[in-house]
């Protein structure tokens, strides 16, 4: 999901650039929702309706004071750590959501408010210009379809240092304290053979049987929102061996 804010009196942000560029970068591989002249409580509601996977913020930070999105006529609205903190307590609301990017100034410290209730985070951890943040943002999520939210924000930032682009080191990746959950489409060999094989209510019992620990995330029996809960299969590194075991599940299994 993508979430922008441009309060009046603030220094305008090319948003629709960045928007672009993940747009670009992900493809066909997810479905890109995005609000724009946020406000927290848009936030909320567009969460309970889509429940994403990644929620990436781009705007203005503020420091240790908060995140600006805007109010109806477009002023400016602070939201602090506090309320941020309760949002991130909602947990049924939140229970889909695993990385949350900050595209946005001086947002390390918001990062590491968020990497502490459950999900990854990545934030900034100075001043970010346009073209970083576009760079960035290009980079991350173009290598977020193959590899973990760390790998992918390690990557990203070679890149952008590659480009000679100030301020490069900016962006810190926050592991978050939640299971790892990621995307199937980052091998989509695999998930077309766990569709083939398995309808959705037979996975779920697969999940639950040979995965026990991923059990609690599966909170729908809707088909739809199961294939998001597929993500717990493919990271790499350390969820490598699940993989390998759903890898091994597949090939003594015979077609549907």
């Amino acid at each position: 999901m993508f979430v922008t804010a441009a309060p009046e009196g603030e220094t305008p942000l090319q948003t629709g650039r960045e928007q672009n560029a993940i747009m670009r970068a992900v493809g066909g591989h997810f479905q890109l929702e995005s609000i724009f002249a946020a406000n927290p409580a848009d936030l909320v509601h567009q969460i309970a309706i889509h429940r994403p996977q990644v929620i990436h913020f781009a705007g203005h930070g503020t420091g240790k004071e908060g995140l600006l999105f805007e109010g109806r006529s477009g002023e400016s609205i602070l939201l602090t750590w506090k309320a941020l903190n309760q949002l991130l307590a909602a947990k049924e609301l939140m229970a889909s959501v695993q990385l949350i990017v900050l595209n946005a100034c001086w947002s390390i410290s918001q990062a590491k408010e968020i990497s502490a209730a459950g999900p990854d985070a990545v934030g900034m951890k100075r001043d970010v210009l346009d073209t970083l943040a576009v760079a960035f943002a290009d980079s991350f999520y173009q290598t977020l379809r193959s590899l973990s939210p760390a790998g992918a924000c390690a990557a990203a930032i070679a890149a952008v240092q590659g480009m000679g682009l100030e301020e490069a080191d900016s962006p810190v990746f926050c592991p978050g304290t939640a299971p790892l959950v990621a995307s199937l489409n980052a091998v989509p060999s695999i998930r077309e053979q766990v569709d083939e094989r398995w309808p959705g209510l037979e996975l779920k019992a697969l999940i639950a049987d040979q995965f026990p620990d991923y059990h609690r995330q599966i909170v729908d029996t809707d088909w739809k929102r199961l294939r998001l809960l597929l993500d717990f299969i493919t990271w790499v590194g350390e969820r490598n061996a699940m993989k390998t075991k759903l890898t091994q599940l597949i090939a003594s299994t015979p077609p549907a």
